[in-house]
């Protein structure tokens, strides 16, 4: 015959150790607040140049998903402006004349774009 207060116990026991595991599964997932790992949100520049060393006006930088797209356009000093909630993300570089670049994880940096011949 099961006693009625130990189902209990185990009842309470089990609660206890899933809240533990629900727990530190959210700590892993966030990061515990690292600052490293969560992004300002500051808007950073990147730099687009020709082969020739020579700034990019006009070039098209975009990326992004669903409500986080960007399309933004070079100054004529090659300078674009990025969200900063992209920063790591992959972006495409273009415009009419000059090879499409795909960067991989976009950061501020200077960045080349080749001519079409």
């Amino acid at each position: 015959m099961k006693k009625e207060g130990s189902n209990q116990v185990r009842s309470g026991t089990l609660i206890i150790v899933k809240s533990f595991c629900f727990i530190t599964a959210i700590l892993i997932v966030t990061g515990c607040g690292e600052d490293g790992l969560i992004d300002s949100g500051e808007p950073f520049q990147i730099t687009i140049l020709s082969q020739e060393g020579i700034p990019v006006e006009g070039a098209t930088v975009e990326g992004g998903i669903d409500w986080d797209f960007y399309k933004v356009q070079t100054d004529e000093h090659g300078i674009a402006v990025i969200p900063g909630s992209v920063r790591g993300e992959r972006a495409t570089i273009y415009k009419t004349n000059f090879l499409p670049r795909i960067v991989s994880s976009i950061n501020p940096n200077r960045y080349t774009l080749t001519r079409n011949i």
